[in-house]
């Protein structure tokens, strides 16, 4: 390999697109800044990163992820009813809706209606991709190489 490969360690600059198997674009890089990262042994469990090992800047790479390599399957331990009450008194919550809940943590996780019940709503808590096939088209912008 030459000095311009990606190796284990490099520093990778790309921009990404992740779309649905309908050419739906899902999530994208190249409205707003690249993604920057460096490549480590643990980059080898991941099949979009593994990709990039040998590829130089200029180099496209696009990679089909099953649902199980992407976000995963569905969980139903993330899917809760959760009381009307719950909800803002000034909206009326419909299918498809997402709602930003408070964790005991304090952090904020976002949930999508599922299911509209008289007395309880169902949110799913589950990632949007998550069960979907995706794929991966990557634009390598620039490398640099792994340090010495």
């Amino acid at each position: 390999m030459s000095s311009g490969d990606i190796t284990i360690g490099s520093e990778v600059t790309i921009h990404f697109t992740i779309k649905l198997t309908d050419n739906t674009v899902a999530e994208t890089t190249k409205k707003g800044e690249p993604s920057v990262f460096v490549l480590t042994e643990a980059s080898l469990d991941d099949p979009v990163e593994a990709s990039l090992i040998g590829k130089k800047a200029g180099e496209k790479v696009r990679v089909e992820l099953s649902a199980e390599q992407g976000y995963g399957e569905s969980k139903e331990s993330n899917i809760y009813d959760i009381d009307r009450e719950k909800f803002p008194k000034d909206i009326e919550p419909t299918l498809g809706d997402i709602f930003s809940f408070e964790r005991p943590d304090g952090a904020e996780v976002p949930g999508v209606v599922s299911h509209l019940g008289e007395k309880k709503i169902t949110v799913d808590f589950n990632h949007p991709l998550t069960g979907k096939n995706l794929l991966v088209e990557i634009e390598i912008l620039k490398v640099n190489p792994a340090s010495a």
